[in-house]
């Protein structure tokens, strides 16, 4: 069964009219961010070894936050503030598929560490270095497939909302009545 769309509240139409702001800034400021890394790992060494290193902090600092972020949210879940708990857990999720895209961004040196130099040759020739589309390296063409699925995500929840918010206004107009035949 549907959930039936009520009028909505001033309120509730200012918090689902920030959160589409939001999704769209954190798409916006990621898909720049990886703009400027296909760049860099197009680039010179310097550039290359810069990309690396910015991929590998984001890493660690993803995941540093992660957990942060996961305790604070149970922190005010005890407390009953479960307002801030779900905003806490919220970007919880982001900072996971945030490290989870550093990860996959350039996995090359990790892996290398973790399993042996030939096993990693086949793995990379056989599955994760086939990935050379739009005209551009490995690493390239990984960085455009996230920026895609970032615009698809942002674009679904345009959608979403935008559908949910039209139903609101005219459940709004229509006051809730239905008409008797």
């Amino acid at each position: 069964m549907k959930k039936e769309i009520k009028k909505l509240t001033k309120v509730e139409r200012e918090r689902i009219e920030n959160k589409m702001l939001t999704v769209f800034a954190v798409a916006l400021g990621a898909i720049m961010i990886l703009m400027y890394l296909i760049n860099w790992f197009n680039g010179a060494a310097g550039f290359r070894t810069a990309a690396k290193t910015i991929v590998y902090v984001a890493i660690v600092v993803f995941v540093g936050l992660a957990v942060f972020l996961k305790l604070k949210s149970k922190k005010f879940a005890k407390e009953g503030q479960e307002l801030r708990a779900v905003k806490y857990n919220n970007w919880f999720k982001f900072s996971i598929v945030a490290a989870v895209v550093s990860f996959l961004t350039y996995p090359d040196d990790i892996i290398k560490f973790i399993i042996r130099e030939d096993a990693f040759n086949v793995f990379y020739a056989s599955f994760w270095g086939r990935f050379t589309w739009f005209g551009q390296g490995v690493i390239g063409s990984r960085l455009i497939i996230f920026m895609i699925l970032i615009a698809l995500y942002t674009i679904g929840v345009f959608i979403y909302y935008g559908v949910y918010l039209h139903k609101a206004h005219k459940a709004s107009l229509n006051k809730g009545g239905k008409k008797k035949k």
